[in-house]
């Protein structure tokens, strides 16, 4: 795991995870019970050894893993597409790292490095949900390069498509309410959370 370009790829996947909205809110909120954030981690880490461990990646089924996550683990239904979008982007990071380039990962790092806001991947753990044994610091060893990656965005047209799609689309979602046929709002958590 000393590669340089599986620290890059490993940066940028948890720049996407941690820029993602519906994620976001569910572990900020404890979606998923007081654990919400050990289960985002979870995921964050079982999607990157996907990407990393397989020669082809597929949207449909990236997307189908982030979709059954969100309603299993934080009882969250994305009605807002987010996690096709977030797999469009997952899938380009791998098909760019497979031909050996890094655009849009170095693009996504830096874009997260200059929000200067601790996301919920990197930040520590408020004080007393510290489980015995269980430090923040180490869920937050794969953030610790960042800034030295980070030193050229190389930025290309494409990845900021891919990114501004993905984030017009959260803002879009995040500003005005989901309505269905009859005119009634779509509330995206299907049932009670978890205790």
């Amino acid at each position: 795991d000393k590669d340089p370009k599986v620290a890059v790829l490993r940066s940028a996947v948890a720049a996407v995870f941690a820029q993602w909205t519906a994620l976001s809110m569910a572990v900020e909120n404890e979606w998923g019970g007081r654990d919400s954030r050990a289960k985002a981690l979870a995921l964050l880490e079982r999607v990157t050894q996907g990407l990393l461990a397989s020669e082809h990646v597929y949207v449909d089924d990236v997307e189908a893993v982030l979709d059954q996550a969100l309603l299993d683990e934080f009882n969250v239904e994305a009605e807002d597409e987010s996690p096709g979008q977030v797999a469009q982007v997952l899938c380009k990071l791998h098909g760019e790292a497979r031909e050996g380039r890094e655009e849009t990962a170095r693009e996504l790092i830096e874009r997260a490095r200059q929000k200067r806001e601790a996301s919920w991947v990197s930040a520590p753990l408020p004080p007393g949900r510290e489980r015995a044994g269980h430090s923040s610091d180490e869920d937050d060893g794969e953030e610790d390069d960042d800034d030295a990656m980070a030193t050229d965005t190389g930025g290309e047209a494409a990845s900021s498509a891919a990114l501004l799609a993905l984030q017009q689309a959260e803002a879009e979602h995040s500003q005005a309410p989901l309505v269905d046929d009859d005119g009634f709002q779509i509330v995206t958590r299907s049932r009670a959370r978890k205790r």
